[in-house]
């Protein structure tokens, strides 16, 4: 599989990447097209891939490179439908932590882990929307990623015009030796989330993601150090 890494709409792989993600997701749960153009010139790290299958567009990713604390934040992470069943999305995740990874190295850093939000099993309407939940959570489950114990976390309304958090789980992929999981980190990169992502990348008021931040639990479970 070929990757590219978009840096605007004119690139030719624009319109194919968005109408994928648009299947891909209902209205009511993703982000209009322009916070994507919002992020390439927000300074968050941001980065938007499509990998190319036999010159189809078969899998696209978003993330954010969270310079203060070190952490890349998957936004999003689909395969082409089409696609499914062919290793496309182990690919596509492998190929996302490796270029985070390259972006703590050019900062002089190693990267400390990786994060991602993903549906919670008690927020599905419809069993099939609660089996779509648990083979993602198995999917990343299988990468290294966990829940961990003691988070409530809520993702801040995707536009300005959306009023309600969504519950969601905070799944983390912590890489030996850089990130101990203290609730102290924890917090921080959550805070990093907020203000960089959902701040400048989707413009949301600081009074609105305060009030997302009070609505987070973080209770201890590892050693403070």
């Amino acid at each position: 599989m070929q990757w590219h890494e978009l840096m605007s709409p004119a690139s030719p792989y624009w319109e194919p990447a968005l109408a994928l993600y648009e299947r891909a997701f209902p209205v009511a749960v993703r982000e209009p097209a322009d916070v994507f153009v919002r992020s390439w010139s927000a300074e968050t790290g941001f980065h938007f891939w499509v990998g190319v299958w036999d010159g189809q567009v078969a899998a696209m990713a978003t993330a954010h490179f969270l310079e203060d604390v070190q952490v890349g934040f998957v936004v999003y992470l689909l395969v082409n439908s089409l696609m499914q069943s062919r290793g496309i999305g182990a690919q596509t995740l492998a190929y996302v932590e490796s270029a985070l990874e390259e972006d703590a190295r050019k900062a002089g850093r190693a990267l400390r882990g990786v994060v991602l939000e993903t549906e919670r099993e008690e927020e599905a309407h419809t069993s099939a929307e609660r089996a779509d939940c648990q083979r993602r959570l198995r999917f990343f489950a299988r990468h290294g990623y966990e829940c961990p114990a003691g988070v409530t976390y809520v993702q801040p309304p995707l536009t300005p015009e959306r009023e309600s958090a969504v519950p969601l789980h905070l799944l983390m992929k912590r890489f030996p030796g850089h990130w101990a999981g203290t609730e102290r980190e924890i917090r921080d990169v959550i805070r990093s989330m907020y203000r960089n992502k959902y701040g400048k990348a989707n413009g949301i008021a600081h009074e609105v993601l305060s009030v997302c931040e009070a609505q987070v639990e973080v209770r201890p479970q590892r050693e403070e150090g």
